[in-house]
């Protein structure tokens, strides 16, 4: 009778396990992106932010970096059937509900990575890192044409800082009206939507534009903070972005959400390294 029993509330714990596990089901995200070995952005911030929004996070390396807050020594594009054998087995596993891409270093791996992706069932968030932080090149030049013809079709999103939307639009940005002028001409070359982040810009506050290809747009204004750069801010935006999407919030409220959440990080500086600071994903944890 004893081992019955035993039987039996082994049976109900594990019912109640199965219970629970199906009601914890969370949205799998994936960047596809360069790896920071200092870990305030790439591949590492990105996991970290799908990390904070309960959203569970996948990747695949498309280069090494050797990098710290200061500068970047080297980069080690990872070979073409690497990528591809990372993109293949986390799609054959894994119902990836969102997906951004970070740094991809040359032409060859953003046709890899569009043939992968295209016709995903899946938003895609494209953070056309061009530029380190510390002003090294990420990409070849090449590149930037790429970006054009095969990323931006099929982008949800682009989410460009001011360089970045300069080199895509041909259009100098020293104001809120040049912003305006490089988003729409980005989305006359493809894109469906475009945030460009205004930090980068020399005046008083700071602005983040969205500009949907409807007309439909929306100001971000928030203050300068003291020691305004921060090591991996793009990159958490972006992921934030994408994390939201994967949870079936809209375009529109995605971004309005990631916003918020980055006002809420940017004081919150980790005091590690020499250069500029990274910031804190767990703001309300570590």
């Amino acid at each position: 009778m004893y081992n019955i029993l035993i039987l039996k509330e082994l049976s109900n714990f594990r019912k109640e396990i199965k219970r629970n596990e199906d009601q914890f089901l969370p949205e799998i995200a994936l960047t596809i992106a360069g790896s920071d070995g200092s870990a305030g952005a790439g591949i590492q911030a990105d996991l970290k932010t799908f990390a904070a929004h309960k959203v569970y996070g996948t990747c695949v390396i498309t280069a090494i970096t050797a990098q710290n807050t200061m500068k970047i020594t080297k980069i080690f594009k990872i070979p073409l059937d690497l990528i591809e054998a990372q993109l293949d087995v986390l799609f054959e596993d894994f119902a990836i509900s969102a997906l951004k891409t970070g740094m991809l270093p040359s032409t060859e791996i953003i046709d890899l990575v569009v043939d992968k992706i295209d016709g995903l069932n899946s938003p895609i968030i494209v953070d056309p890192i061009i530029k380190a932080g510390v002003g090294r090149d990420l990409i070849e030049k090449a590149a930037i044409n790429k970006f054009i013809s095969r990323l931006f079709p099929i982008a949800k999103l682009i989410t460009p800082n001011i360089f970045e939307a300069e080199s895509f639009s041909g259009i100098k940005i020293k104001s809120e009206l040049d912003m305006r002028k490089s988003a729409n001409k980005m989305i006359e070359k493809g894109a469906n939507a475009v945030l460009i982040k205004g930090g980068h810009l020399n005046i008083p506050k700071i602005f983040d534009f969205l500009f949907l290809n409807d007309k439909t747009e929306k100001i971000f204004e928030k203050p300068r903070v003291q020691g305004q750069i921060r090591h991996g801010a793009g990159c958490i935006l972006s992921a934030a972005i994408t994390a939201n999407l994967a949870k079936k919030y809209d375009l529109y409220e995605a971004v309005d959400r990631a916003e918020k959440y980055i006002d809420m990080i940017f004081p919150e500086i980790l005091k590690i390294g020499h250069g500029n600071p990274p910031m804190n994903p767990f703001y309300n944890i570590l």
